[in-house]
């Protein structure tokens, strides 16, 4: 393939004329993620492209049958398609298992469908052992929500497990279709010959390594608590739809619900801008955020308290010099997590969000082999983004905050939500550092605050000690922010109609 001499007519396209770029980077951070050595590890262009690199060794190597658990109708219609391309029978496995004569494998879903629940590793282990040596495929595109052992571990002793992984879900890449195939050293190396010599595209190893990155992590614990927290709750809220006769929500991020009326709740759904796939003789939805679960409780007939929406706001900002994921949750004051690799400036974001009485989830990968400049600005920035998001529409909020002092030194700061920026920083330091913090940057810190949040801020520090004097500001914005953040009220805080 020669690389074009011409850029690519795409304004986001840079770098798109020459061929994709190496796939090892990507493989080894995703090796390191599922705790393997990377050359257990094929990148795939999701589990479905993994599926079909499997099919082509069954077809090449003479096998005749594929066979499969019930799966819901999409799953069920593209496993046909790839079998059908191949020359091979797609068939349901039925116990006793030695009825896979003539199969190259065995497709398992973990979690499994419909119940969600995740597979025993012993029981996975007894099943490659009974169908050797047929290959036991298990789909995990699913389980990185679950709080259960991966069957990955399999890969480790058994030759014919082999794992797929995907990104689409968890990472919100199913546009991009990455995901990975796992298994021995041996069998991997077999199935090298069957997948293509470029297999991805140079936006989809781009936007996997974006997503994998260290800086992201936090994002993905947060979504796993998400999803976790959200089971409990349709569990018990589940019991009261009117419209299910039956219901699983276990391990897997999904619920699976079997109506009284198949149509009319699929409809239902449907308005309310819920996708439910047929399963099973039932429907099967992903789980989502807390929103979007109450309209699926909303569709099934469960009453649902009226509330006000969730403040919370979440921003990932790639630059150059940095990559940040920020995360502020108004109603709760915990987690808080900051990692920013500049450890007193962590310790003044945290002191901001206790002192705030809120959540805030902050990592960023920044350029502090040159200096924390960077670092601090655009953490400050990010910080101010999720903030503002987080806000909402920001009916009955105080909109105001201003507070005081610590040991020796006072520190004033007055905050006005207004949706204006507007920064004035009143204070000196003597010390040009506390640790790897630059104490030059605090009046720049809340001047990027101000100008992503959108609020007037005004600070004046005034004490002997500079440690104290930097800390103090911090504590005090928080306070300030808890003051302007709360909700007192049901009306704009504005005579204008407007905060802009």
């Amino acid at each position: 393939m020669f690389a074009s001499p011409f850029t690519a007519l795409n304004a986001q396209g840079s770098g798109l004329e020459a061929s994709p770029p190496s796939l090892e980077p990507l493989r080894e951070r995703m090796a390191e993620l599922y705790g393997i050595e990377p050359y257990q590890l094929m990148v795939t262009r999701g589990a479905s492209h993994a599926t079909e690199i499997l099919m082509r060794r069954l077809k090449v190597n003479g096998y005749e049958a594929v066979f499969t658990e019930p799966c819901y109708s999409e799953r069920q219609y593209h496993l046909q398609s790839l079998a059908d391309a191949y020359g091979l029978t797609l068939k349901q496995a039925t116990k006793p298992l030695m009825t896979l004569k003539g199969a190259g494998m065995y497709v398992i879903d973990n979690p499994a469908m419909p119940d969600g629940k995740a597979w025993d590793l012993i029981a996975a282990r007894t099943l490659a052992v009974e169908i050797f040596p047929a290959l036991l495929v298990i789909d995990e595109s699913y389980f990185d929500v679950c709080d259960a052992q991966s069957l990955i571990e399999l890969t480790k002793s058994e030759s014919n497990v082999v794992v797929l992984k995907s990104l689409s879900f968890l990472y919100g890449l199913s546009g991009a279709r990455v995901g990975a195939l796992i298994s021995s050293a041996k069998t991997l190396n077999g199935l090298t010959r069957f997948c293509e010599p470029v297999p991805l595209p140079t936006p989809s190893i781009r936007a996997a390594e974006a997503a994998l990155a260290p800086s992201r992590a936090l994002s993905v614990e947060a979504r796993i608590d998400l999803i976790r927290g959200e089971q409990a709750r349709l569990r018990d809220a589940l019991e009261q739809a009117p419209a299910v006769v039956q219901f699983h929500v276990n391990d897997g991020p999904f619920v699976f619900i079997k109506p009284k009326d198949l149509i009319r709740s699929q409809t239902q759904l449907k308005k309310f801008g819920i996708t439910a796939k047929n399963a099973y003789e039932g429907l099967i939805m992903a789980l989502g955020d807390k929103a979007h679960n109450d309209r699926i409780l909303a569709a099934l007939g469960v009453s649902i308290k009226a509330g006000r929406p969730a403040r919370r706001g979440e921003v990932l900002r790639d630059t150059k010099e940095t990559r940040i994921s920020a995360i502020v949750d108004l109603d709760t004051p915990k987690p808080v997590k900051i990692h920013t690799g500049i450890g007193f400036f962590d310790h003044m974001l945290d002191q901001v969000a206790t002192h705030g009485g809120f959540s805030l989830q902050l990592s960023c990968q920044g350029d502090l082999e040159i200096d924390g400049h960077h670092t601090i600005e655009d953490c400050m920035l990010a910080f101010g983004q999720a903030l503002k998001q987080a806000l909402g529409d920001r009916v009955g909020m105080a909109r105001f905050g201003f507070v005081l002092p610590m040991d020796e030194t006072e520190a004033k700061v007055s905050i006005d939500i207004s949706g204006r920026a507007f920064c004035v920083f009143n204070g000196a330091f003597e010390a040009s550092h506390i640790g790897d913090y630059p104490t030059e940057m605090t009046g720049h810190a809340f001047r990027s605050l101000s100008e992503a949040l959108g609020a007037s801020i005004h600070v004046e520090v005034e004490g002997e000690n500079d440690h104290h004097k930097v800390e103090a500001c911090f504590k005090a914005l928080g306070r300030a922010l808890r003051m302007a953040t709360r909700i007192e009220g049901d009306a704009l805080p504005s005579t204008k109609g407007m905060l802009a």
